[in-house]
């Protein structure tokens, strides 16, 4: 850090973020990236990206979206938590259904799943591909206009369901190639 290249970010003059921009754009095949300093700073972009006030989002109880982020969510996205206890911070797909209110002007609309993996105060529980899968597969589309998952690259979704990365032609590999290019970056 003390030998990085460094200048104004907000007029795009900070070599080093804009070589991590240009970069992490190129191995994902998009035209331009965002460099989010913060995984706090990710999760709330990403929330109102996919919610309005007064929405509601579904999160494992001990998630760190809720746990540890000063109450952004609520606080300056205006949306209300719908906890779910998890096994190891796994939601499971039936206690997902059963959290999803009927449509209802007295209840907050549903808009969001997130889901943590790897799960911090789980010791760092790893949802498997499948039970992602699982989850995306469920028919919500009755009570959800559209879903993501957290931390594995936020983007809209279609409507009815939720999409890993790889159905959207971003293979593992790629995601592992950008953080080790970043990391590289970085420390030199």
């Amino acid at each position: 850090m003390n030998n990085a290249d460094v200048g104004d970010d907000v007029y795009q003059e900070d070599p080093t973020v804009n070589q991590l921009e240009e970069l992490a754009a190129k191995k994902i095949g998009k035209q331009a990236a965002l460099f989010i300093p913060s995984g706090t700073m990710g999760n709330l972009i990403a929330v109102l990206t996919h919610c309005q006030r007064g929405e509601e989002i579904i999160l494992e109880a001990d998630s760190h979206i809720y746990y540890y982020e000063v109450g952004g969510i609520s606080a300056v996205a205006g949306v209300i938590p719908r906890l779910i206890i998890g096994n190891k911070g796994i939601l499971d797909p039936q206690d997902i259904k059963k959290a999803l209110r009927d449509e209802n002007l007295h209840y907050p609309k549903t808009t969001l799943i997130c889901l943590e993996n790897t799960h911090n105060r789980a010791g760092g529980t790893i949802i498997s591909p499948k039970m992602v899968e699982k989850i995306c597969q469920m028919d919500t589309y009755q009570f959800l206009p559209k879903l993501a998952e957290y931390n594995i690259l936020g983007s809209p979704r279609p409507p009815s369901k939720v999409r890993l990365v790889t159905h959207y032609g971003i293979s593992e590999d790629d995601i592992y190639t950008t953080i080790k290019a970043i990391k590289e970056i970085v420390k030199n």
